[in-house]
């Protein structure tokens, strides 16, 4: 087979080489054709990040990635604070008196190594909030309506009552720390000046923690206060499983006890997550027009469109949800610190007095009593939105709640209605820990040990509240893209001479959602 060969044009102009020798000189790039396997690859690329993002739906948003590893960061520094010891201690002869404290669980004390700077955990912090939601709800205390005015004041009405409770905590830092100082005083290495020194410790290890908390809250993911907590139950979880496992091969239990106990465990847990997320949907209604007839024929399909969406969504959309039970699991925590930590305090002065109410815990009628001030608890007010603000805030936005008149008579109708749901979440919350202890107890005595069941309640009320938070985050970008559009509308409405609808809710303000007791 011969091969034609072209013939030679001389008036054809060779390649000008001086360009790409110019251009590798300047250190710059050539113009990139890709070819179509390339773009087939990132093609496959993105529907894999397109399903990725369907099946994880929080790697889409970057604020909650962003959230997600600074919270990361944190709980990485909480750890580590709780291996570094106090100076002058030797750990390893400390007694077993300073190992399986109840409180330190509860408080997020760490219990990695005895006697560490982060010893106090948030006792010190929380004793405070606590002293001072106390105050707040006395009507007979000097400073209660004060407290209610600086509540009712917005942000700066908060901020002077955290400065209130940081100086309290202080104070309680300051006791603990100096009575921690005292009882490590004999098992110290160097004693001169070892009080002194162990007390501003502790103190500043207490507010550590308190500035995690507090950053947890502002830029990571949950509440900090619960986190903290849940990372000293979760530190000694493992033991406890530990423990059970050994516990069980020693005792050969049957396996229909296994299931039993499983089955109780299980039990609890749901009922937990149902305790948390169950909510009261008032159906709201509007008293503008949600669309103008001065809108363009395009606009005005556009609207249909949206409208006939919206009629589809609207019974699960426009409702004001009241959560029936608002403080979540905190409860729990105000009747711990009172049957565990009034015990450690007045041992203190009296180990005499501080054993005969430790001993009450093993009493009969223990639980009933845990339960009924965890019931009591549910009253106590935590924050929140009021049922003024509440009303204040639909009447901003023109709107209201079905069969109930605006202004004063929408107050007292969610006043009446927060009193019903706290009465019965603080019977739903109080039974569940009434059920946890007793199945404790149970497990104790026909297994030899205990699965930690009111842990178990705390852990699940935190997660259940990270989760929602994490829903109303992934959420963000469908809400950004929907005030695009809104946008993208009023650009529309302005570059053809026409004006916004003055009765437009839908354009002007947000939709109602989210909102709660």
């Amino acid at each position: 087979m011969q091969v034609q060969r072209q013939p030679y044009n001389r008036y054809k102009r060779p390649p000008d080489r001086s360009l790409i020798t110019t251009a590798a000189a300047a250190g710059s790039r050539l113009p990139y054709v890709s070819s179509p396997s390339a773009g087939r690859a990132r093609s496959l690329l993105e529907r894999w990040r397109q399903s990725l993002i369907s099946a994880m739906p929080f790697l889409g948003s970057k604020e909650l990635l962003q959230r997600i590893g600074y919270t990361c960061f944190l709980i990485a520094l909480a750890r580590i604070g709780a291996f570094i010891p106090i100076p002058e201690i030797d750990p390893g002869f400390l007694p077993q008196s300073f190992v399986g404290d109840p409180m330190a669980e509860l408080f997020g004390e760490g219990l990695e190594l005895p006697a560490n700077i982060l010893m106090l955990g948030l006792g010190p912090f929380i004793n405070a909030s606590i002293l001072v939601s106390l105050f707040s709800s006395v009507k007979d205390f000097p400073g209660n309506k004060h407290l209610r005015e600086l509540a009712k004041d917005g942000r700066v009405g908060q901020a002077a009552i955290r400065g209130i409770i940081s100086w309290l905590a202080t104070a309680f830092a300051a006791y603990m720390g100096a009575t921690k100082s005292i009882e490590l005083l004999p098992f110290a290495l160097v004693k001169k000046q070892f009080i002194t020194l162990t007390m501003l410790t502790l103190m500043a290890g207490s507010c550590i923690l308190s500035w995690i908390s507090d950053e947890v809250e502002r830029a990571g993911l949950g509440d900090g206060v619960s986190l903290i907590i849940c990372l000293g139950i979760l530190g000694n979880y493992a033991k406890v499983v530990e423990h059970a496992a050994t516990v069980l091969a020693a005792n050969k239990v049957s396996i229909w006890t296994l299931l039993q106990a499983a089955l109780g465990y299980v039990v609890l847990v749901l009922a937990s997550v149902y305790a948390t997320r169950i909510e009261l949907r008032l159906p709201l209604i509007y008293y503008k027009a949600r669309k103008s007839k001065s809108f363009s024929a395009s606009i005005r399909g556009g609207e249909a469109a949206m409208d006939r969406k919206r009629s589809r969504t609207a019974p699960d959309s426009d409702y004001l949800p009241i959560r029936i039970n608002p403080n979540g699991m905190t409860p729990l925590l105000l009747a711990s610190f009172l049957f565990y930590g009034v015990p450690s305090v007045v041992g203190a002065f009296s180990p005499t007095a501080g054993a005969v109410l430790g001993a009450w815990y093993n009493a009969p009628s223990f639980p009933f009593a845990y339960g009924v001030v965890v019931f009591l608890g549910e009253f106590v007010d935590l924050g929140g939105g009021s049922a003024k603000s509440i009303s204040d805030y639909l009447s901003v936005y023109q709107a209201g709640i079905k069969s109930v008149s605006p202004g004063e008579a929408t107050e007292k109708y969610l006043n009446r209605l927060g009193r019903q749901t706290r009465t019965w979440g603080g019977v739903l919350v109080a039974s569940l820990a009434v059920a946890a202890l007793l199945f404790d107890r149970l497990c104790t005595k026909h297994i030899g040990t205990s699965l930690g069941s009111l842990n178990l309640l705390l852990i699940v009320g935190f997660i259940t509240s990270t989760l929602r938070q994490v829903s109303s985050l992934v959420q963000l970008p469908a809400l950004e893209r929907t005030l695009q559009r809104e946008r993208d509308i009023l650009q529309t409405m302005s570059a053809s001479g026409e004006r916004p609808p003055e009765g437009d809710t839908e354009a002007q303000q947000p939709q109602l959602l989210g909102t709660g007791l």
